[in-house]
């Protein structure tokens, strides 16, 4: 015998036995050859193998996971052909299975990474890959399951994911069969290594906020922490993450915790928090040096005009120094002789004699009876060492000026800038003016004594002085009385529009504390702004080039919003820009679509305000928000969805949302996914040529939500249903369900949608009744239409399954050959359906059709010629699995009717023997029943009679006295088919032969009568 035919013994076997441990034995016979061979040569049984994934014994499916395990390590090949029955282990309703299926998740994910990234690309590798989301996906939900082995096993599931996608540190020592993120191709286009960490990061923080759950046991809780460590142990680009998590812990312990198990978890903190400082301690982590915003921001304000405000401290004394011609030229220029006396100016007395000045400096003629101000002191002794320094370049040019005229022009300067009377500095004579070379000469009031000659400042020295003064304004915010604040804001906000330094000043002083000052940032940009609307003439302090008003709002506002997102408090500093500046730029709209991928909560929200309070940008900020519904990350597209919904409650926004939604839906008609849902802003770098579950979802995602508030919107989907491509299709109705629930069975759209729908649409509108109609009894009129749009436009039987509890039975009998001929999951799902409605407590006339006992006998009594024999076996196979449903009441009516009907059901011993299988209580009801069947003389079908002598072996040595009523020649018959029942059978009756015969007084007729059977049995088995 070649192997395949001995593996398809083994298989025969295990369908027909009904043996748990011959099943058992043959499948692990099977997997171990397969395991062990090539498996193209056995091609059918390795899907054979795999179909058993559905068996009801869970023992068998737990032997299925495994050998998806190990066949997933040594025939990668096959894993596109395990994925399905995987997806479908990991959803049973057996909590052992389910973990025995999520361990093979782990491997099976392992070698679909190593085989993808080791070969070239193929559709089946893609269609893995897509399996392989939803493995993922599936494993996820399992975190919130009810069994806690359950969550355990899906936390080791969820740290392979990092592990596996992540980058090694090279530091770590790598053990020979590790698999990372670095073993993937740079140019594989399946895998792509961003996208994989990026979902490795999601991961991890999703471990981390189950980790921070109040909710969570002692014993997930320490798995949990044990996972984590392990990833930052071998990912150390984590570690800080995961020590923040285990010191919030320390202080927050679960309130569900025991005393004890506060002790374990307190014990296995200090360990993993011990294991980390020691790790992070010897290994290195690169970091980069982060440069924060603000002081970006801050650096690009300061230019070297900023730095000349610092002054050179001269620490000079008359006494000390004599102020001759050579201590001048030798020492002192010009830019330093008037720094010099702006230095020293604070050590001048308020007033001064003539005599008193010239004891002190000898050197200068001033009129004794001259009583001189402070700020006409200072003046003199710039003007005198000015022109001493001058007398080496024989520069002499002099233009008289008195010093009362000079000190007025400072004075009038003083009061215009409202600083301190005391307070001295160099003034322009007009702003707007050029310096000239000409010289001041000062004249004499009084005796017409020769004056002195005053130079005017270089432009530099002007710029230099200028930003003293504004330094000063600036340092004099704590310093001034009240009242004085507003007018000091008001002459900074107006001097920075006049010159660029002194906005660079101003901004750097708003960067400073940017908390309290940023209403002085909206008033430079309402000057700004005046600016550009002409409300004010610009006036500048010097002759170099400015920009377009424009520009310059432009750029202040770029400034202040990069200063705004460096700052501990930028969701409320930058919506108080937004809200609060005159005008909002297209650059402003820019830099709020890049700030949404950043802080998605507080900008989104942001958005709906500023739809509100921005009434002429409206429909700007709207599009941000409808752009974003489609993002790839969830944490940005499900706040804008549910933002946008409350938004369609204004008439002026509802039909431009609706009408985006359409459009958007339309693309999935198409061949691929259009380049607009890609790119860097909407969270895929990457453009796609193949529809998946994530572009589907981003052209669907504000569709389904809009469809439960405008019903009316389920023709849009309906339209495109026809033109879109299979695989788009299952992703759309398997998005679209909670959506659909919204409907209700008596919906006038589902009606119309029924009545009208295109043709090609078929399995959409199957799909919608079958959603709707799933927990409750569909109404007459939704059955009406149904069954009309069935026969008149001749559609498969699948689509009567939705409204098959509102048919009548005729019609289900009459159908049920066809719907017993479609797949299992469908007649599954049908028998579920006719028990649902026939067990509920409701009205007569929305019972079902069939009951479970009708339903039963129906199956064993359709024709060979309508449905073959493997498939009625199937058929009642699906039933027995059931128990629920077809109880030992259900099936001991059903086969008590059979054995009523003439001529007997083919499977009728098929099905006596299930019963007896799955309900041993019924023995002594099939005894009853075996009896009856040989009044019926049973031993006249072939078929039946070998299922009647399997019965007979099953439930000996009770079933002997009905073997006894068997004609001699038909015992013979029924020992040929069991053998085993022969020796049994004997040994039963032979010890009742002997005590007769050493009984004197026994009845010789009745001793004769054994005798005789003895004789012959003993003939038979010679």
């Amino acid at each position: 015998m070649n192997p395949k035919q001995q593996i398809s013994e083994w298989l025969n076997e295990v369908v027909v036995s009904q043996n748990d441990k011959i099943k058992i034995e043959n499948l692990s016979k099977v997997q171990e050859y397969l395991l062990h061979n090539d498996p193209q040569q056995t091609s059918s049984s390795f899907g054979d193998l795999l179909s058993f994934c559905s068996d009801s014994n869970k023992d068998v499916r737990r032997l299925v996971a495994g050998f998806i395990e190990q066949a997933g390590d040594k025939y990668p090949d096959k894993i596109p052909e395990m994925l399905t029955p995987l997806i479908l282990l990991l959803s049973d309703r057996v909590p052992a299975v389910v973990k025995r299926s999520t361990r093979t998740s782990i491997r099976i994910l392992t070698s679909a990474l190593k085989w993808i990234a080791n070969s070239s690309v193929t559709p089946e590798m893609e269609t893995a890959w897509n399996k392989l989301s939803t493995v993922k996906t599936q494993v996820m939900k399992m975190i919130d399951s009810d069994n806690e082995g359950i969550r355990t096993q899906a936390i080791k599931f969820l740290e392979a994911v990092v592990l596996l996608q992540t980058h090694p540190n090279p530091e770590i020592q790598k053990n020979p069969g590790d698999f990372s993120l670095e073993d993937v191709p740079l140019t594989l286009k399946i895998l792509r290594h961003r996208k994989l960490e990026e979902e490795a990061n999601q991961v991890m923080d999703f471990l981390i906020e189950f980790h921070s759950s109040p909710h969570v046991t002692s014993v997930n809780l320490i798995t949990c922490m044990g996972t984590i460590v392990r990833i930052a142990k071998m990912r150390p680009q984590f570690i800080g993450r995961v020590i923040e998590e285990l010191k919030r812990l320390q202080g927050s312990l679960p309130p569900t915790l025991s005393s004890w198990q506060i002790l374990s978890v307190k014990k296995q903190l200090e360990k993993s928090l011990q294991e980390l400082r020691n790790h992070s301690a010897r290994v290195r982590i690169k970091q980069e040096p982060v440069d924060d915003l603000n002081h970006v921001a801050k650096r690009q304000l300061e230019t070297p005009a900023s730095s000349s405000i610092k002054r050179t401290k001269f620490e000079t004394s008359p006494a000390n120094i004599e102020l001759s011609d050579n201590f001048i030229l030798q020492r002192l220029t010009v830019d330093v002789a008037t720094e010099l006396v702006i230095d020293g100016m604070s050590r001048v007395p308020d007033e001064m004699t003539g005599d008193k000045f010239l004891q002190k400096y000898p050197d200068f003629s001033v009129p004794h009876d001259l009583s001189s101000q402070r700020g006409e002191i200072a003046h003199l002794l710039a003007a005198q060492l000015k022109q001493t320094a001058r007398k080496k370049n024989d520069d002499s040019r002099k233009i008289s000026k008195s010093p009362k005229d000079v000190s007025g022009k400072m004075n009038d300067s003083q009061k215009k800038l409202k600083l301190p009377k005391n307070d001295d500095d160099f003034v322009m004579k007009d702003l707007n003016q050029e310096p000239t070379d000409t010289s001041i000469k000062v004249k004499q009031e009084n005796d017409g004594q020769e004056g002195f000659n005053i130079p005017q400042l270089s432009k530099a020295t002007q710029q230099k002085m200028l930003m003293i003064t504004i330094d000063r304004i600036i340092s004099s915010e704590n310093s001034l009385p009240g009242g004085v604040l507003s007018n000091r804001s008001k002459i900074l906000l107006r001097l920075a529009t006049l010159n660029p330094e002194i906005k660079k000043l101003v901004l750097l002083y708003i960067s400073e504390d940017l908390g309290t000052r940023l209403d002085l940032a909206v008033g430079l940009l309402y000057e700004e702004y005046a600016l550009d609307q002409g409300f004010k003439r610009r006036i500048l302090i010097n002759s170099s080039k400015q920009e377009a008003p424009l520009q310059a709002y432009n750029n202040l506002l770029s400034t202040l919003v990069a200063l705004i997102n460096s700052h501990k408090d930028c969701d409320l500093l930058l919506a108080r820009l937004y809200l609060d500046v005159p005008l909002i730029t297209e650059e402003m709209v820019d830099s709020l679509k890049i700030i949404c991928d950043v802080r998605a909560n507080s900008s989104l929200y942001l958005l709906k305000d500023l739809i509100s309070l921005r009434p002429t940008k409206k429909l700007q900020f709207l599009n941000i928000l409808l752009f974003h519904s489609g993002h790839q990350q969830s944490a940005i597209s499900e706040p804008a969805i549910s933002i946008i919904v409350e938004l369609c409650a204004r008439e002026d926004l509802s039909k431009f949302i609706s009408e985006y939604a359409v459009i958007y839906l339309g693309f999935l008609g198409l061949e691929s996914p259009p380049e607009v849902l890609f790119g860097r802003d909407r969270g895929r770098d990457q453009v796609e040529t193949q529809w998946s579950e994530s572009t589907v979802r981003a052209c669907l995602g504000l569709y389904q939500v809009l469809l439960q508030i405008n019903k009316g919107l389920i023709n849009q989907l309906a339209r495109i249903y026809t033109s879109m491509k299979p695989n788009v299709r299952r992703f759309v109705i398997k998005l679209m369900e909670s959506s659909i629930r919204s409907f209700g069975i008596d919906s006038p759209e589902l009606f119309t949608l029924v009545e009208n729908y295109p043709r090609g649409s078929e399995t959409l509108v199957t799909r919608i009744l079958h959603i709707l109609t799933e927990k409750e009894v569909p109404s007459p009129e939704l059955v009406s239409c149904v069954r009309k749009i069935y026969e008149t436009r001749s559609l498969d039987v699948r689509f009567l399954i939705p409204v098959l509890n509102g048919l009548t039975k005729k019609e289900v009998i009459a159908i049920l050959p066809k719907l017993i001929k479609l797949n299992p999951l469908v007649v599954k799902e049908v028998i579920n359906r006719l028990s649902f409605a026939a067990n509920r407590n409701a009205d007569p006339s929305q019972k079902s059709p069939l009951t479970p006992t009708e339903l039963m006998i129906a199956l064993h009594n359709l024709k060979s010629t309508e449905v073959d024999l493997k498939t009625l076996v199937a058929g009642t196979a699906l039933c027995f699995a059931e128990k629920e449903i077809f109880t030992q009441e259900i099936l001991a009516i059903v086969i008590n009717r059979l054995v009523d009907q003439t001529p007997l059901p083919i499977l009728l011993m098929r099905t006596v023997m299930q019963a007896l299988i799955h309900h041993p209580q019924l023995s002594e009801f099939v005894l009853n029943i075996l009896q009856r069947l040989v009044l019926k003389k049973i031993w006249t079908n072939p078929k039946l009679f070998e299922g009647f002598a399997k019965c007979c072996c099953r439930l000996q040595p009770q079933s002997f006295a009905v073997i006894r009523q068997l004609p001699q020649c038909e015992i013979d018959h029924l020992f040929e088919i069991v053998p085993e029942l022969k020796n049994n059978y004997v040994c039963y009756f032979k010890p009742k032969i002997e005590v007769f015969d050493d009984d004197e007084n026994d009845n010789d007729d009745y001793t004769n009568s054994n005798d005789n059977k003895n004789n012959k049995n003993n003939g038979t088995a010679n």
